[in-house]
């Protein structure tokens, strides 16, 4: 990402697969990012109030994907 964020603290829960679900909230947004396995994550970023929805995966370690930083900056606004 290259820069530092002020997220809040996540929400950490097991997968039925055998993951990790990490879950940010902020508001009406929040953002779950799926830890499927050692090299691969999944996101979904929503917005209740704007009806908006961002998902998509990125590599574990270059999380530079445009959509997942999208993400995390609306999360943070």
């Amino acid at each position: 990402l290259g820069r530092s964020y002020n997220l809040p603290r996540p929400a950490i829960s097991p997968t039925r697969t055998g993951g990790v679900l990490l879950e940010w909230r902020s508001g009406s947004r929040e953002l779950e990012v799926e830890l499927a396995s050692t090299d691969n994550a999944s996101f979904v970023y929503t917005d209740d109030e704007t009806a908006d929805e961002i998902e998509g995966r990125f590599i574990i370690g270059n999380p530079d994907e445009p959509a997942f930083v999208d993400s995390v900056q609306r999360l943070c606004e």
